[in-house]
């Protein structure tokens, strides 16, 4: 890592931004399945219980 470069602060905060919008897209593509999961645990019978605390 180069800290005397002055843009140095710059190229990390792109490559963390980048990184976050990635986990953002990870966690939204997960609620396309959202119907998927609350079958899965109405039908599980460890967790039938698990949405009436929601």
């Amino acid at each position: 890592v180069n800290y005397n470069n002055p843009n140095a602060l710059e190229d990390y905060l792109g490559i963390y931004v980048n990184l976050a919008h990635l986990k953002l897209l990870e966690y939204y593509s997960k609620f396309n399945n959202i119907l998927v999961y609350y079958t899965i645990i109405i039908l599980y019978p460890h967790y039938k219980l698990y949405l009436d605390a929601l």
